[in-house]
């Protein structure tokens, strides 16, 4: 693999490193022997000879890639990536390291990403995909390696931690879940219906309570004789021819 080489496997432990590629060492040579040629060949004052010596130098430890490293432990649960430069090494010392961890339990997934870089090249990574929201990549530079690399990469950090089998036992988690919301959510349907029966039943009832028969002597007497004088007064029907 040319985008990260296996520097150590085991159970336990997978370490991924990538160190300055071939073109980086060979741009840093290049600018120290020229700053080294400039001086040699120049009639300036020794000061200026080594001001362009020291110059060149600098420009090419800038100029140097980073050294990345990503190691999986299972034994402590974390994934730590980290970054170092000649540069920062030089200038800060021991503060010239950057690392970034994360926990094995929240990996869910590991994904290539492509990037557009100038002269119409794609430069791919791969990235680690965590359960609360956030990444990590393997390594922060984007390489112009080829994809099947990065699948390689990949691949192997997915079979290392197992996470196909992590994905179908969740996926098996969520059903049983899911299943079990539906025969809680029926259960909650049913009492509800049954609830609303024994509700109707018992409004009926007490309809049917409320409509008792009326006595006779219960009745006011000015009604009761109304109601005879209109009962005792002839009905007549007109017609016209």
């Amino acid at each position: 693999m040319v985008y990260v080489t296996v520097k150590e496997e085991s159970d336990d432990i997978l370490r991924l490193s990538r160190e300055p590629s071939l073109r980086s060492w060979a741009i840093s040579v290049g600018l120290v022997a020229l700053g080294i040629g400039a001086a040699f060949y120049s009639a300036d004052y020794l000061i200026w000879q080594l001001a362009y010596v020291s110059s060149a130098l600098f420009v090419a430890i800038s100029f140097m890639e980073d050294w990345e490293e990503c190691c999986f432990d299972k034994t402590s649960g974390k994934v730590i990536s980290k970054v170092e430069s000649l540069l920062g090494r030089l200038v800060q010392w021991k503060s010239g390291l950057r690392s970034v961890s994360g926990d094995l339990s929240d990996l869910v997934d590991v994904k290539i990403e492509a990037e557009d870089i100038k002269y119409g090249t794609t430069a791919y990574t791969v990235v680690l995909k965590f359960s609360s929201g956030y990444s990590i990549g393997v390594t922060e530079t984007a390489t112009a390696d080829p994809k099947s690399d990065h699948q390689q990469v990949a691949v192997k950090i997915s079979k290392f931690l197992k996470l196909e089998e992590k994905a179908s036992h969740s996926t098996i988690t969520l059903t049983k879940e899911e299943l079990a919301k539906e025969s809680t959510d029926e259960e909650e349907v049913e009492l509800e219906e049954e609830e609303e029966g024994e509700k109707t039943a018992d409004e009926s009832a007490h309809s049917d309570e409320s409509f008792e028969r009326i006595d006779k002597s219960d009745i006011p007497e000015d009604i009761v004789e109304v109601a005879d004088v209109n009962a005792e007064l002839p009905i007549s029907k007109e017609t016209t021819e």
